[in-house]
């Protein structure tokens, strides 16, 4: 008890990201520290270990407390650190959520760092059970987004969003999943639903449209690290892009109307294969769909991330999801992509061996 005293001390300290004592001098001197990555990867470490001692009951509750914004985005980048495969973006992909509740002191905005080692504890354990329910050898936990929903009305409790990003099935992929180039050829045509196949060949090793536009450009957005390191965020965020906002055609005939595929009428118009097949059309000739969405997606991001702060705006990771067709109005639908650009802070891990691990280890 005495050592893991004396360690909490010395970490606590160096803690920047404002974990404070409850003398205010020193809890406004370390706040306004900015760390450096490896100064965090030891944070990260020091949470890790103090909520080991936690879960085995050598860590009794004190006095010691942590801004709540904190305790939050401890939870979040240990959670991303230790368990999350941030590089894997092969196989299908699955998303699920759980909520935890942390004890707060409102009025001071805080919580007790004990408590916060606590409910992350908690959120091992349901990322876990959720981990369980995927019957795949191969699974993994690729990335966990952290937010607060907020104090609950009792006053005493914030409610902790965690979502978990999982791959799983990991199918064989064919020699140039990860390195088509733009133009494709007329070999390359894929159906317009995830998972699904090459239309020209029916070959399912790649996947249908969404699945090689991402991987099309996973392979330039989120680049690979240097040699024995590896890629972690320790937290991130996501934004959807909407076909709506970016039209490139008036006169809509359902093919390239919009940056983002999208394609409506009645179903015998829309559920037909040269609709639903993205590849060369007769009607216009010298344009290969999948080379105009994967350009115009490319150009949809590049722009986003302009607009973000330089440390915010690395690619985690590019998911293309394909809802099911859906009534619009009348007897008409609906079929479209949805794409999802997953980006924050890249920090390049190269000191630290042993991680990664399996969310079914402890």
């Amino acid at each position: 008890m005495r050592t893991l005293l004396l360690t909490f001390t010395a970490i606590f300290i160096s803690i920047v990201t404002m974990i404070s004592c409850t003398k205010e001098k020193v809890e406004s001197t370390v706040s306004k520290t900015t760390p450096s990555d490896e100064q965090l990867v030891s944070q990260v470490h020091w949470f890790m270990d103090a909520a080991k001692d936690v879960k085995e009951g050598k860590y009794l509750k004190s006095g010691e407390k942590m801004i709540i914004d904190s305790a939050i985005y401890f939870i979040s980048a240990t959670l991303n650190y230790k368990y999350c495969h941030h590089m894997e973006h092969s196989g299908n992909y699955k998303q699920d959520t759980i909520i935890i509740k942390i004890p707060v002191l409102s009025a001071e905005g805080k919580t007790f760092v004990v408590d916060a080692l606590i409910g992350y504890n908690a959120s091992i354990l349901g990322i876990r059970d959720k981990y369980a329910k995927i019957f795949d050898a191969n699974k993994k936990l690729t990335g966990c987004m952290v937010k607060s929903l907020g104090v609950t009305d009792s006053g005493d409790t914030i409610q902790i969003q965690i979502i978990s990003q999982f791959r799983y099935e990991f199918a064989q992929q064919s020699p140039n999943s990860y390195t088509t180039q733009f133009p494709f050829t007329n070999e390359e045509n894929y159906w317009w639903l995830r998972d699904s196949q090459n239309c020209f060949s029916g070959s399912p090793d790649e996947g249908g449209a969404p699945n090689v536009i991402e991987s099309t450009l996973t392979f330039g957005l989120c680049p690979a690290p240097p040699p024995n390191c590896r890629i972690w965020f320790p937290a991130y965020d996501e934004i959807a892009f909407n076909y709506l906002d970016y039209e490139v055609d008036i006169v809509k005939d359902n093919f390239c109307d919009y940056k983002i595929f999208y394609a409506s009428g009645t179903t015998a118009q829309v559920m037909s294969d040269q609709v639903q097949c993205l590849g060369v059309d007769p009607a216009h000739p010298g344009q290969h769909e999948m080379s105009f969405y994967c350009n115009g997606l490319l150009e949809i991001i590049q722009n986003f991330q302009a607009n973000l702060p330089p440390t915010s705006r690395a690619c985690k990771e590019l998911i293309v999801m394909s809802p099911p067709p859906s009534s619009i109005y009348g007897n008409m639908i609906e079929i479209k992509h949805v794409p999802h650009f997953f980006y924050g802070k890249k920090l390049i891990d190269c000191f630290t061996i042993g991680y990664p691990i399996p969310i079914s280890q402890d």
